[in-house]
């Protein structure tokens, strides 16, 4: 029996190394998973996304500009990088972008909204993109 337990752990531990995922296992099948920080300016934002490197990865920052718009979804998109603005709606709810938005696009919290367009895809300079890779802070 200890044999056994000890080559199904070390199968285990060899698959793990081998996804070498920056994510828990569990963290990729919770919708509305994304990285959250804070405090960090646009260049910082741009520097990370870099070092991560996929198409559509993302985090969520504060905004430093304006009260309205307390959240930046930040993206690296086609090797370019894209600061979209959350905006406060009626009732303290959020929607991502500045122009008036349906009651389904508007949401409760960032985790609501992330889920929502990992599923449903929202307009980044003309490419519909889902919110399904958050960045890897981890490298």
């Amino acid at each position: 029996k200890q044999w056994y337990q000890r080559r199904v752990r070390g199968e285990l531990i060899a698959w793990l190394r081998k996804m070498q995922s920056p994510f828990q296992p569990w963290e990729r099948m919770i919708p509305g998973y994304f990285r959250y920080l804070p405090n960090m300016e646009r260049d910082e934002a741009n520097s990370i996304l870099a070092k991560d490197g996929r198409s559509t990865c993302f985090l969520i920052r504060n905004s430093t500009k304006d009260p309205m718009f307390p959240y930046v979804i930040t993206m690296l998109c086609n090797g370019r990088y894209d600061h979209t603005r959350i905006g406060r709606r009626d009732g303290n709810r959020i929607a991502i972008g500045v122009v008036r938005q349906s009651a389904e696009t508007i949401h409760e919290n960032l985790a609501e909204l992330v889920a929502y367009h990992s599923k449903i895809p929202y307009s980044v300079k003309g490419r519909n993109v889902l919110l399904v890779n958050p960045v890897n802070t981890n490298q």
